[in-house]
């Protein structure tokens, strides 16, 4: 465990230009110092990372908000430290080895480290830059043993606490609230306005909704082509806003516009047309897009951005009763982390012993058959000889070594690191 490391550039320390600015820099460096057309982004800094000195595997982890590499090897966070030095945010950065850096990685995949705390995405991210270290050729025994346990331990946390249920984003908390008002999106007409980056948010949170259909506006129409077609919607252009008015249940609003783009009139005559059925708009741009006053209009109810944050607050005080509990699995996962690496450990040491062992025996059991087999043996009787003599000291070895191999292993199961080290120091192993 002492052999891993990891390094942390995050949103706890650094902001996201800083975190995007360390990730270039070192993506430079990667490019200019390997080669393979057919290699992504994170192969590449894998095989740049690995080829430091004292570093025998490396995993890159890198989203929107985090920046972390993981090391094993025997020097690995003085390597770690010297590519801190690199990063052009040194002072952001942060270090951690072994239990600590195993523990990281662990709460990493549990969304405890998330900006939104239990969030679902960071699992599958963890999981995705596993797999491309593996594919460069970078993941040996450690980091293959950390990051199996960790996906474990995120696809535990989210099937037995609630760290994950509830919405947190102003996208997602938007949808939530259309079911509280609603009851459920079952067989619903959403029209989303608005195909940036928190449109196509709450797009996608709608998606996993029973829909009846989505439609999607925006200004520059082919946004809203993509989008629609990456959620199996309508795409409607800007000016034909009004007519989707009609039809939707829901109206949920996000455009970066600098004025307002739902107005009064436009409201009033699609109602008119509704015969009284009931439509719902929840407007969570900023500056807003929904005239104040359509919420006079009858049968309308408007909601703004500031209607979520009781949404978004009740969920996120609701994840974070949860954390205990996750943080209790975190730690029950970690001790089975720690004995997987002693046990492995021990079989290391035992294998290099009994290696050592059989070189003094197979030493042992030529002199003697040297001595035994003198001038006018029969090749039967050597081989007879060379029989009894292997059998013999293979059974001294075995037997020699018998309790010091369940020493060895009950030291393992049971952390007693000391016994570990003795044992090395003993037969002089390093």
């Amino acid at each position: 465990m002492m052999e891993l490391a990891c390094l942390l550039i995050t949103h706890k320390r650094a902001t996201l230009p800083e975190i995007e600015t360390a990730f270039f820099n070192l993506r430079a460096l990667a490019e200019k110092e390997t080669s393979g057309e057919d290699a992504s982004v994170l192969q590449r800094l894998c095989r740049y990372f690995a080829a430091f000195d004292g570093v025998e595997e490396c995993v890159v982890l890198h989203t929107c908000n985090r920046l972390e590499i993981y090391a094993a090897g025997p020097k690995c966070k003085n390597a770690l430290e010297r590519l801190a030095a690199v990063t052009s945010v040194r002072q952001k950065t942060e270090i951690k080895e072994g239990r600590g850096a195993a523990e990281h990685l662990l709460r990493v995949a549990a969304g405890l480290e998330a900006m939104i705390v239990g969030e679902d995405q960071i699992l599958g991210q963890v999981r995705q830059c596993f797999e491309e270290a593996r594919a460069a050729g970078t993941v040996g025994e450690t980091l293959s043993v950390a990051f199996n346990r960790a996906i474990r331990t995120g696809k535990r946390v989210r099937s037995e606490t609630k760290i994950n249920e509830g919405a947190i984003s102003i996208g997602s908390a938007a949808v939530e609230l259309a079911k509280d008002v609603l009851g459920d999106l079952h067989g619903r007409d959403i029209l989303v306005v608005g195909a940036g980056e928190m449109g196509t948010l709450v797009a996608k949170a709608l998606s996993e909704e029973a829909l009846s259909a989505i439609y999607v506006a925006n200004r520059t129409f082919s946004r809203a082509e993509a989008l629609a077609a990456e959620l199996g919607g309508y795409a409607v252009r800007f000016d034909d806003i009004e007519k989707y008015l009609e039809v939707a249940n829901v109206v949920i609003s996000a455009t970066g516009a600098p004025h307002t783009v739902i107005k009064e009139e436009m409201v009033r005559k699609a109602m008119s047309r509704r015969g009284g059925k009931k439509l719902i708009i929840i407007d969570i741009a900023n500056p807003r897009d929904v005239e104040e006053s359509v919420s006079l209009i009858e049968n309308v109810e408007l909601y703004n951005i500031d209607a979520l944050r009781g949404v978004s607050e009740q969920n996120l005080k609701m994840r974070l009763q949860e954390v205990p509990r996750v943080e209790a699995i975190i730690k029950r996962e970690l001790e089975l982390l720690e004995e997987e690496y002693r046990k492995r450990e021990a079989e290391r040491l035992l294998k290099h012993i009994y290696r050592l062992a059989e070189e003094i025996r197979t030493q042992e059991a030529e002199k003697a058959l040297k001595k035994l087999c003198t001038v006018g043996n029969s090749p039967s009787q050597e081989q007879k000889y060379r029989e009894i003599i292997e059998g013999l000291t293979h059974s001294l070895v075995y037997k020699l070594l018998a309790n010091t191999t369940a020493s060895l292993k009950e030291a393992a199961i049971n952390g007693d690191g000391v016994l570990l080290e003795a044992a090395k120091k003993f037969f002089k192993l390093s």
